[in-house]
């Protein structure tokens, strides 16, 4: 089985999480008006991950279903950074012990640097955090 059957698989078992697959990209809507969408597709160079305004390439298959389980929890989050209306910068955090840490940056180097900056930061919520992050007693 491929990358996209095994994500089906797995979205299956998690739960009422609904996605679509189209031209072999598995697709998860955002979970509300504050969360972002994930896009998933097995490439020959990798498999490409996109959640929301970030991506990256994963080349394991396990690592790329388990960035995608996280990203459906409100542990994971995705920082955009805007100057202006124009991308700047785009973060992927995810919770641990009690703080926010960078797991992933992208952005751009030319940029209008003298437009005024803002930040939106969006988060799924289709899992909760106890349901894949069992917690310690």
């Amino acid at each position: 089985m491929g990358l996209v059957a095994n994500l089906q698989l797995a979205l299956s078992d998690a739960g009422n999480i609904p996605f679509t697959v189209e031209s072999d990209v598995l697709i998860i809507p955002r979970s509300d008006e504050n969360g972002f969408e994930i896009r998933v597709a097995e490439t020959s160079r990798g498999n490409l991950v996109v959640c929301g305004n970030w991506h990256d390439r994963v080349y394991s298959e396990k690592d790329t279903i388990g960035l995608v389980m996280s990203a459906l929890a409100p542990v994971c989050r995705v920082r955009t950074v805007y100057r202006g209306r124009h991308i700047v910068r785009c973060y992927i955090e995810f919770l641990k012990d009690g703080k926010w840490e960078i797991a992933g940056a992208r952005g751009v180097l030319l940029y209008p640097f003298w437009a005024s900056q803002r930040e939106e930061v969006k988060s799924n919520s289709w899992l909760a955090p106890s349901e894949f992050w069992p917690t310690e007693s």
